[in-house]
């Protein structure tokens, strides 16, 4: 029988290798799609890993859980995992815990012996030994910062060891004690002068005839036992007065220097 045969794009080698097959175009293209695609699908899967991967240890716990069982015996539960949005307890008796924020009263490291505790109620933390004595205490209302008349003693905020107490303004000692490679504050005038409670040396260096003044007691109540020294190291007389502006004593002549004390019943010249 007759037949049309077409033959087209007819493609001549030279040479005694042909050239293997080659995928269209278009296949290349579709195989490219499904490569971003399944890239795109493991950066998804590779997110969503990561973004779990904090949940993990709890997960662990959970899983064990699964395989555990509870114990209900009176008003007792004994289980693997207690997953609650709140729990109020009087004690919590736990080995480890692991927590943002813990908000609590008291906290002890040891019911009794050596041990630390914060007490929310008195708001203050303390140190014990081993026979419950108090070692080191940092509170609001318990360091001793001098004395009144009555030679009562006047708390305040601060932190006291043994009979030690520091204070911001300085340190109150009880008993002997030994202070070594301290600095004493020292001011240096030239006129009329009030002195401040932290001074210890007030040195004069007037030509003319100038006033100091002892601290009002009523001001400072903490005064009791603070030491004054008031130097006069130039020509010019020092009236060293009470707070109330009455004289106590007058720098003049050979009378360079006086220290006073503040006792219990009012100042003293020693």
């Amino acid at each position: 029988a007759n037949c049309l045969l077409a033959i087209r794009r007819v493609k001549l080698e030279k040479g005694n290798k042909a050239t293997d097959w080659t995928p269209a175009p278009e296949d290349v293209q579709l195989a490219i799609d499904n490569a971003n695609a399944l890239a795109q699908t493991a950066q998804n899967n590779y997110t969503t890993l990561t973004a779990s991967l904090k949940s993990m240890a709890y997960q662990d716990v959970v899983e064990l859980s699964k395989l555990g069982s509870t114990l209900i015996e009176g008003g007792k539960i004994k289980t693997t995992l207690l997953d609650a949005d709140y729990i109020r307890a009087n004690i919590v008796n736990a080995a480890y815990i692991n927590a943002l924020d813990i908000v609590s009263n008291n906290v002890k490291t040891s019911s009794t012996g050596k041990r630390v505790e914060i007490s929310g109620t008195e708001n203050n933390i303390r140190l014990y030994s081993s026979t419950d004595d108090i070692l080191v205490e940092i509170d609001d209302d318990s360091a001793v910062l001098g004395y009144d008349n009555a030679n009562n003693p006047l708390l305040g905020a601060g932190v006291r060891v043994g009979t030690t107490s520091m204070y911001a303004n300085g340190i109150t000692l009880d008993g002997l004690a030994k202070i070594r490679g301290f600095a004493i504050s020292c001011a240096v005038i030239f006129a009329n002068y009030n002195i401040k409670k932290l001074d210890a040396v007030i040195s004069c260096r007037n030509t003319n005839l100038i006033s100091v003044y002892l601290p009002d007691y009523d001001i400072y109540p903490f005064q009791v036992g603070k030491i004054y020294h008031i130097i006069r190291k130039s020509t010019g007389n020092i009236d060293v007065r009470y707070s109330n502006g009455s004289i106590y004593t007058t720098l003049t002549g050979s009378n360079l220097k006086v220290s006073v004390v503040y006792d219990e019943y009012g100042w003293v010249t020693f």
